[in-house]
């Protein structure tokens, strides 16, 4: 398995440490990077190959051998070891609290960082994990459309968001990376669709 850098990743964290703010990043980049290693740890326990992780500016990507073609029960143990993670990660945080390692302070920010993390992965919206999941299920075993599963989890995560979430302006920049993610993702799938309609009918 191969570590690879995104080339502007060390601008990002240069900037950073330069305006001496990178603290806190740094431990939300842990947090994903390790979220992101839980799913590559499960792959490996299921003797299926990691190629490599992409380290960007603020997250990780894990790229892993033939996915699509796994069983579902296969990719829904990847994609929930990634939102587990955040618990273990919690206990340990407790002892590394209690034999002095860590400090209350940032104890407190870790574990709450750890929590949110946890509950935002298991909304049904994507890229998310609990997307995945729910997509796993409907597309792979239910056969349900894709561009209907996108719209069904947006709708869904609004309705989350708006009743116990505080509406405050990062929570509104989130919904909105999240939509345009989905808009994206749905012209993809249309996309795709009329090329494979082309291919047939033209033999390409």
């Amino acid at each position: 398995m191969k570590l690879i850098i995104n080339k502007y990743t060390y601008l990002w964290w240069f900037i950073l440490y330069a305006l001496n703010i990178y603290k806190p990043f740094l431990i939300v980049f842990l947090i994903i990077f390790i979220h992101e290693l839980s799913h590559c740890f499960v792959a490996k326990i299921l003797n299926i190959k990691v190629y490599n992780i992409t380290i960007y500016s603020i997250g990780c990507v894990a790229s892993i051998e033939n996915f699509d073609n796994l069983s579902i029960i296969k990719k829904c143990c990847i994609y929930i070891a990634g939102p587990l993670s955040h618990l273990f990660m919690v206990l340990l945080l407790i002892i590394l609290t209690k034999i002095n390692i860590l400090s209350v302070s940032m104890y407190d920010y870790a574990r709450m960082m750890n929590y949110n993390y946890f509950v935002f992965n298991l909304l049904p919206m994507y890229p998310l994990d609990g997307f995945n999941i729910l997509k796993t299920i409907m597309h792979d075993l239910l056969k349900c459309r894709l561009s209907y599963i996108y719209t069904i989890s947006f709708i869904v995560v609004i309705i989350i968001f708006s009743t116990f979430f505080e509406m405050t302006y990062a929570t509104i920049l989130v919904m909105v990376l999240l939509l345009f993610c989905n808009i994206k993702k749905i012209r993809n799938i249309k996309y795709d669709k009329t090329n494979l309609e082309l291919v047939k009918k033209y033999k390409v």
